[in-house]
């Protein structure tokens, strides 16, 4: 008898370790990959490619010195009003905040600010207003102070301003705001005491900015990583953050600086890093320091993590190119922090450093995780072995004839059920470990039936082949979806699997988030976040709610969907390929941004082998390519094919699967080509929208869908290309797509002529086994 709670206890930990993935136990964060767009030096952020980037900051905004609100120069006010939706355009997931002081913010009044309760109470109420006035999803203070009481009123204005925003949060509809600040190098009780505990407990994050650290009489880089003879560079400096500021790792976001400075030499045969100098230059950006030294020879110099060439024997430029940028994003990964930013965006030259910082990122993090899954492999191993052996012994007692515990043999049988039917392991997932973390939520099935009303009709929201779909609230008033597996569905139970083991890993702002499972008494059950707009098709087809997408909210619903998959297929880990995209699929959130949903049939590759072939043809008939149902043969291009439907139906407002034109033979495909083709195709495009404000034009959107949707996968773009594409209306014009000839009821009809003739030949066309008709909101079990 004494023997049972511990066997007991060891078989809920087996129990609990079944059900949960291993690569739950690291735990999964986004990083940052911010960066600043000072609007008083350039006009516009149109030329921004805000797709590199997470987070963008609009600076600056200063305050007044007679009501110490925030005050926005008159010349600045528009492009601080329009920056959210202009970098949207082109990533709808991208974040955005505004700062306030920067260089050249007056001390005189922010010190006044600072040091006054009523001025500060001014000052956070005008910045919560004009956050939510701009759209902007957060503030970033950008002045550190001089003095210890400016130190003494930040640290009590990050208090103030804390308690305000979660005041403020729960009288609005929105989500909560940022709030950031950016100071420099580092903390230091004797020169730069900075309020750091308030830092650490009020604080989203830090911009740490370590560039411009000190003047000398000898050649050395601005931002050095690292360096061997002086304490001032930017390892240095996050550390003295981390054990002088006791601020967390995840809290400190590191700069980037786009830009270098030249010197001048000395001694022109002495140009090395610490050579004698007569004194600095001027500063350049990279885009101006590329150049300066075309054609001459830029060394890398990895002791410093800095880029270093010397021009006309007399002058220098030491800066910030592709290797060091590699370098230091790759230190951000390593010590945990939260990630960077870029000093400042324009600088760059047409995007290569943030596109270099942006993949440097997502490698090394990917490379840490697989580590990590190692080691938690190992560990999970051990754990394991315990269990074995302590069930062993039990055992072993058992059989001795020992008395063993009442219920507990019942257990050990739900254990080995659960066991089974919690596999998450995807059959087809190639290179294990290769995906982020898998936080999800084991939830009860108390909880669940609580929170839907015991899977009441009233909280149905619709039935699939998989099975029923439900809305729900959990005890703490968080809205959630449940799909319930039907128990007859075979399907489903793979959809299960998938859906686990992939979904709850793809962290995207436009993809549907799996919160958790539910696996309990025979019941398996899904639980996502709840979109209260919908499905896409509930809007498309309605003539009474097809006003609600206007022209502008659906080009950021394009822009979304075409963003989420240009991550499936260039930004994950791994190749992700959907096979089930269509309207149906792409769930509204509150503010109408789209999440691509079921991930049930998707299929996983490594980035050497993204195609494939199979006999089982799944997904929905109208959206599937016609190498898939002619040969099974799918690959990223199959999806590339299915959004240039969505595309169409998306301008047109018209079902796909419907006959048109004036004999009524023509797909949706082949009657916008026609159309288009004899310049006229306006007349396929929904009554409704209008694009004449709109820098993404609807007979762009056209060529774009019928490029997708060419019959052989080579002739269709890449979601990339796609991506460049809705933002450069030139460069689509430079591509003419062939006529589309393939439809799925005329291959139907070529397979019955084929047969009448010769009933042994092979059919045209694969089966389908598991798919839908097109535009339908739900999924059937097809014989073939």
């Amino acid at each position: 008898m004494a023997a049972g709670p511990s066997v007991l206890f060891l078989t809920l930990i087996a129990l609990s370790l079944s059900l949960i993935p291993l690569p739950a136990i690291a735990n999964a964060r986004e990083l940052i990959r911010g960066g600043y767009w000072i609007v008083s030096n350039f006009e516009s952020p149109e030329s921004l490619n805000s797709t590199f980037y997470t987070h963008l900051i609009c600076g600056y905004a200063t305050i007044n010195s007679s009501t110490h609100r925030i005050s926005i120069d008159p010349s600045d006010e528009q492009h601080f009003a329009n920056f959210t939706a202009i970098v949207r355009q082109q990533n709808p997931s991208v974040t955005t905040l505004y700062s306030i002081g920067g260089g050249d913010a007056n001390d005189t009044d922010f010190s006044s600010m600072v040091t006054n309760p009523t001025r500060r109470g001014a000052f956070i109420q005008s910045t919560i207003q004009t956050a939510r006035r701009h759209g902007f999803q957060g503030m970033d203070f950008s002045w550190s102070g001089q003095s210890a009481d400016d130190f003494a009123g930040i640290s009590n204005l990050f208090k103030e301003w804390r308690a305000q925003v979660e005041a403020e949060v729960k009288t609005v509809g929105e989500k909560k705001l940022l709030l950031t600040a950016a100071f420099g190098y580092a903390p230091d009780p004797n020169v730069r005491n900075y309020p750091v505990g308030s830092i650490r407990n009020n604080l989203d994050w830090v911009h740490i900015m370590v560039q411009n650290l000190e003047p000398s009489k000898f050649m050395e880089p601005d931002a050095p990583l690292k360096d061997p003879e002086f304490l001032s560079n930017t390892g240095s400096g996050v550390e003295a953050w981390v054990t002088v500021g006791k601020v967390p790792r995840e809290k400190l976001v590191l700069s980037l600086p786009f830009y270098g400075f030249t010197w001048k030499l000395a001694n022109p045969r002495e140009g090395y890093i610490g050579a004698p100098v007569t004194g600095d230059g001027e500063l350049l950006t990279y885009h101006e320091i590329k150049d300066i030294t075309k054609g001459a020879e830029v060394v890398y110099n990895s002791t410093y993590a800095v880029n270093h060439c010397t021009l006309n024997g007399s002058v220098s430029v030491i800066f910030d190119g592709p290797e060091a940028i590699r370098a230091k994003v790759s230190y951000t990964t390593e010590m945990n922090l939260g990630g960077y930013y870029v000093w400042q965006i324009p600088f760059d030259d047409n995007g290569e450093l943030a596109q270099v910082a942006a993949k440097e990122q997502g490698e090394k993090q990917g490379r840490m995780k697989r580590r990590q899954r190692v080691l938690a492999g190992a560990i999970s191993t051990a754990v394991f072995l315990v269990i074995f052996l302590a069930l062993g012994g039990f055992y072993w007692i058992r059989i001795s004839g020992l008395k063993r515990p009442e219920g507990l043999l019942v257990l050990v049988g739900s254990m080995k059920d659960r066991s089974r039917a919690s596999n998450l392991r995807a059959e087809d997932i190639e290179g294990s470990g290769q995906f982020g973390d898998n936080n999800l939520k084991v939830y009860s099935l108390e909880e669940i039936k609580k929170a839907t009303m015991g899977f009441s009709i009233q909280n149905k929201l619709g039935q699939g082949g998989y099975g029923p779909v439900y809305k729900g609230v959990l005890l703490d008033g968080q809205e959630i979806a449940v799909k319930k597996l039907s128990q007859t569905s075979s399907q489903g139970l793979q959809e299960f699997k998938n859906e686990v083991q992939l979904t709850g890993r793809l962290q995207h702002v436009n993809l549907v988030r799996v919160l958790g499972f539910c696996i309990e008494n025979d019941e398996q059950l899904l639980i996502y976040e709840y979109m209260p707009n919908n499905s896409l098709d509930k809007y498309l087809y309605d003539p009474a709610r097809k006003n609600v997408l206007d022209w502008s909210k659906r080009v950021e619903i394009i822009q979304g969907i075409t963003q989420g998959l240009v991550y499936l297929q260039e930004y994950s880990r791994l190749t992700i390929i959907h096979r089930d995209l269509k309207a149906s699929n792409i769930l509204l959130d509150s503010d109408f941004r789209p999440k691509i949903s079921d991930f049930g049939i998707a299929k996983v590759f490594s980035k050497s082998g993204a195609e494939a072939n199979t006999v089982r043809i799944v997904g929905t008939i109208g959206y599937t390519s016609p190498e898939y149902l002619k040969q099974g043969a799918y690959s990223v291009k199959s999806d590339v094919y299915s959004f240039g439907i969505l595309l169409l139906q998306m301008i047109s407002g018209k079902k796909n699967g419907m006959i048109y034109g004036p004999s009524g033979d023509f797909s949706l495909q082949e009657y916008a080509f026609e159309l288009w083709q004899d310049g006229q195709g306006m007349e396929i495009m929904d009554a409704c929208l209008d694009d004449s404000s709109s820098s993404c034009k609807l007979l762009a959107c056209l060529r774009i869908a019928l490029l997708c949707v060419q019959d052989d996968p080579v002739d269709r773009p890449s979601m990339l290309e796609v991506a460049s594409m809705l933002r450069n209306e030139t460069a689509v014009g430079l591509i003419f797509p062939k006529r589309p000839t393939f439809s799925f009821r005329r291959l139907q009809q070529q397979q019955q002529q084929h047969q009448g003739v010769n009933p042994a030949a092979e059919p045209a066309v694969l089966q389908p086994e598991f798919c839908s008709v097109a535009d339908a909101t739900f999924t059937e079990i097809v014989g073939r």
